[in-house]
């Protein structure tokens, strides 16, 4: 077993494509080392905002707490909030901000995964 340090003290500021208010805390190694997976827990501060700009990798933003909007290829803001996940492809234009700030977990891979589809 091997205990991961992800506590808001752990982060660094992230202000790429104009995002405000943004942390990342790393979960895993970066895909740049050789993996197939990286994770990481990201912060969005209230009025923070990932800003626009392309998926490099195919990745999902699970909202752990808080709640915002994220906005994809079609431009329109979509609320998001805890409990939820949203999935980009690669090349895919997104963003997520928020008014009153939330935490989610953010998983990219360079492996087919796809969201799970519950039976009805």
């Amino acid at each position: 077993m091997r205990l991961v340090d992800f506590r808001p003290d752990r982060a660094w500021s992230i202000d790429v494509f104009g995002s405000v208010g943004l942390t990342q805390a790393p979960i895993t190694a970066p895909l740049a080392s050789g993996g197939v997976l990286q994770a990481a827990c990201f912060r969005l501060d209230p009025g923070g905002r990932m800003g626009r700009h392309p998926a490099t990798y195919p990745h999902v933003f699970a909202i752990v707490e808080g709640k915002g909007w994220v906005g994809g290829a079609d431009g329109r803001p979509h609320a998001i909030g805890a409990g939820e996940a949203v999935f980009w492809d690669t090349g895919e234009e997104h963003e997520i901000w928020t008014d009153d700030g939330l935490t989610m977990i953010v998983i990219e891979w360079t492996a087919e995964v796809r969201p799970y589809e519950r039976p009805s």
